[in-house]
């Protein structure tokens, strides 16, 4: 049997969390939550070879006990560090990897023409 020695996410949170950010899912009201900045995921896209590019994508982690649904088109209100202006961020895509918290891939949030 193998012992866990990772830090919990907790002591994450309660380390590098940023306690203010906005997070609002489409068509539902907005709560106030701790987020966590994760290290950029790098994506290679297209797959074939000839077009081949590597795209960094900013990844915020969230606790389901705050928010316990972050669906694409959600927006987050953050500062990318603490003492940053606020910048508002577009959830791409989700995934739940542990039970605790919401990993979303995020993207600058760019206002639809009306």
């Amino acid at each position: 049997m193998s012992l866990d020695l990772r830090p919990s996410l907790d002591a994450a949170f309660r380390a590098f969390g940023i306690d203010d950010a906005t997070v609002t899912p489409p068509g539902g009201p907005s709560v106030t939550a701790v987020v966590l900045w994760l290290p950029p995921v790098t994506v290679e896209n297209p797959q074939a070879a000839e077009y081949r590019r590597a795209e960094a994508r900013r990844v915020l982690a969230l606790k389901v006990s705050e928010v316990p649904q972050v669906p694409r088109g959600t927006t987050i209100v953050v500062a990318e560090q603490t003492g940053l202006a606020d910048a508002t961020w577009s959830v791409d895509e989700t995934e739940r990897v542990d039970p605790d918290h919401w990993r979303v891939m995020v993207v600058p949030f760019v206002e639809e023409d009306s």
